[in-house]
């Protein structure tokens, strides 16, 4: 699956280890406090969907405007900031587990999972956007940029949507 990201050796290097300093990071953060259960409230609350959603679309928004940048390291500002948040959730699993009924634990992790493939799927659509709009030659970057935005959205919003659906119904029922 990361191969398909087609990234550099020292990239893949750069995302090991900004993993892991964010990882440390929350630890430190955390101080000890990664053992003391945590409950959460299983209830639908709309209002929260609703403004879930519109992080989604604004998540979508923001990849779209980095892939204007034609270089693949534009996306490292707002991917490394999705990251840490994804990260942090990831880290919030063994709190979960230790204090919540087993349907709480399952949402959550269903709740993490939707959330690293929505993450995953916000970065192959702006990779795919910035190293194909070299071939759709209008005569103009804007316009190739914006005829590349539109095949390449065309061709993953099933990815995106259920993603992005997953994470956002998940987020929801906390």
């Amino acid at each position: 699956m990361i191969s398909s990201l087609k990234l550099s050796r020292g990239a893949k290097k750069f995302w090991i280890g900004w993993s892991v300093f964010v990882i440390l990071m929350l630890l430190v953060i955390l101080k000890g406090q990664l053992f003391s259960p945590v409950t959460f409230p299983v209830h639908f609350n709309l209002q929260i969907g609703i403004d879930k959603l519109m992080l989604a679309v604004q998540s979508v928004a923001v990849y779209v405007i980095f892939s204007l940048i034609p270089t693949r390291k534009a996306l490292a500002l707002p991917t490394m900031f999705f990251l840490f948040v994804w990260i942090n959730h990831i880290i919030q699993i063994v709190p979960v587990i230790f204090g919540s009924r087993l349907i709480v634990t399952i949402i959550y992790l269903i709740f993490v999972i939707s959330e690293g493939a929505f993450l995953y799927a916000l970065t192959a659509m702006s990779l795919n956007i910035i190293d194909h709009v070299q071939y759709n030659d209008h005569g103009n970057y804007v316009f190739s940029w914006g005829a590349t935005v539109w095949k390449t959205i065309k061709k993953i919003w099933p990815q995106l949507l259920i993603a992005s659906g997953l994470y956002v119904i998940s987020f929801a029922i906390f």
